[in-house]
């Protein structure tokens, strides 16, 4: 209101007349950022003083200056003729013109002699407004967060008092797995389904219940690690909206369960499938960690003698088996060490058959063939040594090329 009063009072033209004028000739540049703190209509209000500033300087209250010699306002005429001032000016006449119907020059067409090129103000000023405030957003925080140091009602609103009884849905944690390459994994994967008892020992996906998979070192392989979702986003739990169970007629919680099936690719050997099952539960509960529902099974044969020489191994080949499920035993010069996963609660695992071999036809069968490995050795790694194909031989002493002496 100063700056339009002081302009309207002197001139007659109006504040943002002169504003549009200004823009247009390139005599100011306004760059404006609204946001909560400060909004355009605001903005637009905070220019007035600034343009009262430019009129004070560009018009002196419309008084007639000093004068100068012709001959040099000719001269000086014919530079600010060039100017983007000189357009500004003969606008603002114009625009005086339109709103009082009287003509008024301004500038280098004024009716009276120039001022003095000695004393007219040159240059530039940057006016810039900054104003903070503080706005209320919403969001979401993990962890701890102390809030001893906020006011009362802030305190207050933090906190929640849950009702008595059971929440209306689970929330099912992904377990943290370590890294893959050290576990010689390549990657695996987790699928949870909520099912129902139809009949003994027969269960069926809850009606309305989505299957959950989430699937880990699927992507970003070489770098770190993450569980993702069908669509490559990363995702740290499912969830189970368990209301519509609740309201059932004759719920029984005891009639719900989670099947979890977790299939473990190893970066040697084929995939592992293990199946396991959890109650009916709510609120939030971590899954079992994967490297827990398997245990290794390793065949080490870098104690046997390699070569084609007829009492040398050439190979040793058969099969390892844990249930219902089997793997293919291979030992070479060039692959003598092999490892296996296992299901961990698994009872009846054995190898059914390990051919030696020779250049010219069979050494012999691994003495200790389909024998449950969990009894012969609880660490399940068994080392296989020269002679193990004969079943006579002395399993209390080691060969003497298999202790090698210290440097």
């Amino acid at each position: 209101e100063v700056a339009k009063n002081a302009v309207s009072g002197g001139l007659g033209v109006d504040i943002a007349t002169l504003r549009e004028e200004f823009i247009t000739n390139g005599l100011i540049k306004i760059k404006s950022l609204s946001t909560e703190a400060a909004t355009s209509e605001q903005l637009d209000e905070i220019m007035n003083p600034v343009l009262n500033l430019i009129t004070k300087e560009l018009f002196e209250q419309i008084h007639a200056p000093a004068s100068i010699p012709p001959a040099e306002a000719e001269k000086l005429k014919e530079e600010q003729e060039k100017t983007g001032l000189a357009a500004a000016a003969q606008g603002i006449g114009e625009a005086y013109k339109k709103m009082t119907g009287t003509f008024f020059k301004v500038g280098v067409k004024v009716d009276f002699a120039l001022k003095d090129v000695k004393i007219v103000k040159k240059g530039s000023f940057t006016y810039k407004f900054d104003r903070q405030s503080l706005v209320d957003r919403t969001t979401s925080f993990g962890g701890l967060l102390g809030i001893g140091n906020f006011p009362k009602e802030v305190q207050e609103d933090c906190i929640t008092t849950m009702p008595v009884g059971p929440w209306e849905a689970a929330y099912y944690v992904l377990p943290s797995v370590g890294n893959p390459d050290s576990l010689g994994i390549d990657e695996l994967s987790t699928t949870v389904t909520l099912q129902e008892k139809k009949a003994e020992d027969k269960w069926e996906q809850v009606t309305g219940q989505k299957i959950e998979t989430a699937w880990f070192n699927k992507v970003n392989k070489g770098k770190e690690a993450i569980w993702t979702d069908g669509d490559d986003k990363p995702i740290k739990s499912f969830v189970y909206p368990l209301k519509e169970l609740y309201k059932r007629e004759g719920f029984n919680r005891d009639n719900y369960r989670f099947e979890i099936v977790t299939t473990i690719r190893p970066k040697t050997g084929k995939s592992l499938d293990v199946k396991s099952y959890s109650p009916l539960f709510d609120g939030e509960r971590a899954m079992g960690y994967p490297t827990n529902l398997v245990d290794v099974v390793t065949i080490d044969g870098t104690c046997l003698s390699y070569g084609s020489a007829p009492d040398l191994v050439k190979q040793a080949v058969g099969q390892l088996k844990a249930g219902t499920n089997s793997w293919t035993i291979k030992l070479d010069a060039d692959n003598d060490f092999l490892a296996f996963l296992v299901p961990a609660d698994e009872k009846d695992i054995k190898v059914s058959s390990l051919n030696f071999r020779h250049s010219n036809g069979k050494l012999g069968s691994w003495v200790e063939c389909n024998k449950n490995l969990r009894e012969l050795d609880s660490s399940l790694w068994f080392t296989i040594f020269d002679g193990d194909w004969d079943a006579n031989a002395d399993r209390s002493k080691l060969p003497a090329d298999a202790i090698v002496p210290l440097d």
